[in-house]
């Protein structure tokens, strides 16, 4: 059992060495580059944490970098590509730090630069990740108003796992209202 839990340790900071290895790699590629090129080393950083220690490391300081990246894609007008990334920073908050509110927060501040966009998988992940966000707090209708927008635009990029959600959150929520025989019709 020791042995175990110490090939364990050290396999942990071997991934933890090498992700910090990446980490520097990219921050060097940061400063040294300007505009798209930079963004796609921000993008590629932020991804990096998001996939590979969000969860399992603070340390690597998500949040923070995350915010920079959206600050920086948006005053470049890649407005895409900052959806994307605070759609997971909306999960970030729900899931891993538990403070739905800053989700909230984050949609309100910047849904209004995201009217233009026409990537409608990005859009159902940031109205999901909000509905959850205002269920978590709860609030009584804003949920149910994200969710149709979910199934809006699942239903415009394809995606049907997302519209299977929106189609039972939605008769969750129906029902919670109250609204039963439209809740029977959403899960259907």
């Amino acid at each position: 059992a020791i042995i175990l839990f110490f090939s364990f340790h050290i396999s942990a900071q071997a991934q933890d060495a090498e992700l910090q290895s990446k980490l520097d790699i990219f921050n060097s590629k940061i400063q040294q580059t300007e505009r798209g090129e930079r963004l796609r080393w921000m993008d590629s950083l932020t991804t990096t944490i998001y996939d590979n220690s969000v969860i399992n490391n603070p340390k690597f300081k998500y949040d923070s970098i995350a915010r920079q990246t959206i600050k920086y894609a948006i005053g470049l007008d890649s407005i895409g590509k900052a959806a994307e990334h605070v759609a997971n920073l909306i999960w970030y908050n729900n899931y891993v730090i538990k403070i739905p509110k800053e989700g909230i927060l984050l949609f309100n501040t910047y849904i209004d630069d995201f009217r233009t966009i026409e990537n409608y998988h990005t859009l159902a992940r940031l109205y999901l990740y909000t509905a959850d966000s205002y269920k978590a707090t709860g609030d009584a209708n804003k949920p149910l108003e994200c969710y149709i927008k979910v199934k809006e635009y699942s239903q415009k990029s394809g995606n049907d796992n997302y519209l299977a959600l929106s189609n039972q959150f939605i008769g969750l929520e129906e029902s919670n209202l109250g609204k039963f025989s439209e809740a029977s019709i959403s899960y259907k």
